[in-house]
C-alpha cells in the first residue's frame, strides 16, 4: 500500500515529461514548414501519387523505364532510384519518391506522340495503309451462328401431379419460369 503513491507520482511525472516533448517538438515542427537546410520542397511526398507516377514515367526513356522496371519487378527498390536518378538528374530522394509512386502505381511508357492528330480506333482500319488504298468490306455471318443466336422456341408440355384420388394438371403456359426452366433442363438430362 505504501508503494501506491510513489508509483502514481512517477506515473504522473513520466505523462507530464511525454507531453512536454511532444508539445516541444510539434512547436518547431510549426516553424519549419517551408523548405528544408539543403531546399526539399515541402510537397516532396506529394508525389506519391497517381499524378506523380504518370510524370515520373514521362520523364524515363524507353530503356530507361524498362530498366526502372525490371529492377521493381523483383523488389530492388534502391537499385530502381539509382537507375532513375542517373537516366533523369533529379536527387537521390527526389528519385526514391518517385521510384516508390511508380512502384505503388504502375505506369506503361508513354511513346511520343503528335498530339495535333488525334489516333482512331476504328474497327476495320488499319492505321499503316494510306486511307485512299484501304478498301471497305462488309462482315458476313455464317448462317449456323445465327441458328445458334436465335432463342429456343419454348416447348408447350402438361404436367400431371397424381395424388391419392385426386389428379392435378398443369400446362407450361401456368407455371412460373424459373419451375418451367427446371423443368426443361430435367428433361434435357434425362433426370
Amino acid at each position: 500500500m505504501e508503494f501506491i503513491i510513489p508509483l502514481l507520482l512517477l506515473a504522473v511525472s513520466a505523462l507530464f515529461v511525454w507531453g512536454l516533448i511532444a508539445f516541444i517538438g510539434r512547436s518547431s515542427g510549426l516553424q519549419n514548414t517551408t523548405a528544408g537546410p539543403r531546399g526539399k520542397s515541402p510537397a516532396l511526398f506529394d508525389r506519391m501519387s497517381e499524378e506523380g507516377a504518370s510524370a515520373a514515367a514521362q520523364r524515363l526513356d524507353e530503356e530507361s523505364h524498362s530498366e526502372v522496371y525490371r529492377y521493381l519487378a523483383v523488389g530492388q527498390l534502391a537499385q530502381a532510384a539509382e537507375v532513375y536518378h542517373k537516366a533523369t538528374g533529379v536527387g537521390r530522394i527526389e528519385a526514391f519518391v518517385d521510384v516508390q509512386a511508380l512502384y505503388q502505381f504502375p505506369q506503361e511508357h508513354a511513346a511520343e506522340t503528335d498530339d495535333s492528330v488525334p489516333l482512331e480506333d476504328v474497327a476495320g482500319s488499319d492505321p499503316f495503309v494510306p486511307a485512299d488504298e484501304q478498301e471497305v468490306t462488309d462482315l458476313t455471318v455464317p448462317d449456323e451462328w445465327l441458328e445458334l443466336s436465335e432463342p429456343a422456341k419454348q416447348q408447350r408440355f402438361e404436367v400431371q401431379i397424381n395424388r391419392d384420388s385426386e389428379t392435378i394438371s398443369m400446362s407450361s403456359e401456368e407455371l412460373p419460369p424459373w419451375i418451367r426452366d427446371q423443368i426443361e433442363a430435367m428433361v434435357r438430362d434425362d433426370r
